[in-house]
């Protein structure tokens, strides 16, 4: 779908001197502005005057190409009992509405991107579930036009996704639908904005809603949930502190409240990690890969710990695993293959880190490491061109500029 044809729009001149050109629409004391950038909203007595000018905005409201997308960012919650990957610097913040979960990214310009997830008890079909929302939405706005749907399964549970487009007064909307049900509880996500922003989110927040994964929910009773909550939270804010002794000794008082959240198993290992107790915590990762065999970050946090031993063959099968889960992990690739350069194995490193550095091309570690394995492999043009764009990622970075001067003897 495409609605790019020229219309009539409006210039703010702002009394500080500053403009601002978009299609323009009246919210009480305020203008809500349409911008290629998204939507700005400017209150009226800031504006010095309007001036109507030919503005059309670029793209359109569709579906974009599918992308892969780089999702390093963890969460779980030990009740509802899920876990998400989310897209890199996003983090559960205050929740919107009715949601049970809200996640958002980083300040782009004026917007705020923000995923919703919210969970209900439904012994209907996931079909019929997913009909009555489409039917309020329908009731709301005049015209609702669907891109793109699709019936699927994540993880081993029936998903229903859909794109739906609409007009809220002059301002054109796209908001994603994720649907995953689980026996009689149904969980769903919603992203919405303007479709200005659409297109330059969609890959992430697609990518966010199907790494969606849904546990058994814990039989704890209310009143050991909520003394796990206590312990689980007084960890967390230990941690943030670096006071990791205190921080273990809360997550492992938990841990035995709720000894089947494998999330806890996983906190104790990195605390274990910080003070350097590096067998209780490969104990503590294992138990989380017990009770979570499929879980990438728990291979990658055991990969890691192992390769701080130098314990490179187990560090390698975990970041493998690591990797297969996930295989756009950047950091499980970019630890994959300097365990493959401590073993020698310079061939294995060079196809490794260079899909690490496809996945995150900024990642200055993963084109640092790929220029160590082509210089190993002697093809000194390949070595000096990751040195270089490591250098241009961080200007500061010492193995780079010593690499480089190497290659170029």
């Amino acid at each position: 779908m495409a609605l790019s044809s020229p219309v009539l729009a409006d210039v703010l001149y702002l009394k500080n001197g500053g403009k601002l050109e978009g299609r323009v629409s009246e919210k009480g004391d305020s203008y809500v502005l349409e911008t290629d950038f998204g939507s700005i909203t400017v209150k009226k007595a800031d504006v010095e005057r309007l001036e109507k000018k030919e503005w059309a905005p670029k793209g359109g409201l569709r579906m974009p190409d599918k992308r892969r997308s780089s999702l390093p960012e963890s969460y779980a919650h030990p009740f509802y009992a899920f876990r998400v990957y989310l897209p890199p610097k996003w983090r559960r913040g205050p929740n919107n509405g009715k949601s049970h979960c809200s996640f958002y990214g980083p300040k782009d310009i004026a917007y705020t991107p923000r995923i919703d997830l919210s969970i209900e008890r439904d012994s209907s079909e996931l079909a019929a579930y997913v009909a009555k929302y489409k039917s309020v939405l329908e009731q709301v706005y005049k015209k609702v036009d669907y891109p793109f749907e699709e019936t699927t399964t994540l993880q081993g549970n029936t998903a229903y996704q859909f794109s739906a487009v609409f007009r809220d007064g002059e301002i054109p909307y796209q908001v994603l639908w994720t649907f995953v049900a689980s026996g009689d509880r149904k969980f769903f996500f919603s992203y919405a904005c303007t479709h200005a922003w659409f297109d330059k989110y969609y890959s992430r927040i697609d990518a966010a809603m199907k790494s969606l994964r849904i546990y058994p929910e814990p039989t704890a009773p209310v009143e050991k949930k909520k003394e796990f909550e206590q312990h689980y939270n007084a960890g967390q804010e230990h941690y943030r502190k670096q006071e990791y002794k205190e921080a273990l000794e809360r997550y492992r008082k938990a841990a035995a409240l709720l000894p089947e959240y494998p999330e806890i198993h996983s906190l104790i290992g990195q605390a274990c990690v910080r003070l350097r107790n590096f067998a209780d915590a490969e104990k503590a990762y294992g138990k989380a890969i017990e009770l979570d065999p499929e879980d990438a970050g728990n291979q990658y946090n055991l990969g890691v710990c192992l390769l701080q031993q130098s314990k490179y063959e187990p560090a390698i099968a975990a970041l493998s695993e690591a990797a297969e889960l996930l295989p756009d992990h950047e950091p499980a690739l970019t630890n994959l293959g300097v365990a493959y350069l401590a073993t020698d194995k310079a061939e294995e490193a060079k196809e490794t880190l260079a899909k690490a550095a496809e996945a995150d091309p900024e990642s200055p570690l993963a084109h640092y490491n790929l220029g160590i394995a082509y210089e190993r492999l002697d093809d000194k043009k390949a070595a000096e061109r990751e040195f270089k764009d490591t250098l241009q990622l961080d200007k500061n970075h010492q193995g780079a500029k010593e690499g480089l001067a190497r290659v170029r003897k």
